[in-house]
């Protein structure tokens, strides 16, 4: 039953890791946690009050591990992407699947450089309402900008 859902012709990777979105014509950042990327779409958990509508377009920017020339290392997407679905996730939040604009550069990669694993250990929570994302967040609008 599983496979009749499935909806991607890609393979996917899980994370837990953050990424950010914005509509085209704001310049406040929301945060979400990403959930599985692949090269041409990424789903992400978001809070409802901050969960955009299918058809919406949307700046994206989350970073990933992928191989470049045969050894591990990250990357980064920073472009427009198009809401394509959302749907219910744990209660409060809302799960957002987006089409990429541009395929990621690399294919990802579910292992983790060791360099990032000592900056954000895996399985970390990620508390979307936490007074550091906020700083976190007025550091990437002005990145944005």
């Amino acid at each position: 039953m599983h496979a009749q859902n499935e909806r991607r012709r890609e393979p996917r990777v899980h994370y837990s890791w953050p990424l950010w979105f914005r509509y085209d014509n704001c310049r406040e950042l929301n945060r979400g946690t990403v959930f599985d990327l692949s090269k041409s779409a990424v789903s992400f958990s978001v809070p409802q009050d901050q969960c955009p509508a299918p058809g919406t377009h949307l700046v994206t920017r989350f970073g990933y591990p992928c191989l470049v020339d045969e050894a591990l290392d990250m990357d980064t997407y920073h472009h427009y992407s198009e809401v394509s679905r959302v749907q219910p996730d744990k209660p409060g939040f809302c799960r957002v699947v987006l089409q990429l604009h541009q395929p990621l550069e690399h294919q990802p990669h579910p292992d983790v450089p060791d360099y990032v694993s000592t900056v954000a250990p895996e399985n970390t929570p990620i508390n979307v309402q936490s007074p550091e994302t906020a700083n976190v967040s007025q550091e990437y609008a002005e990145a944005f900008a």
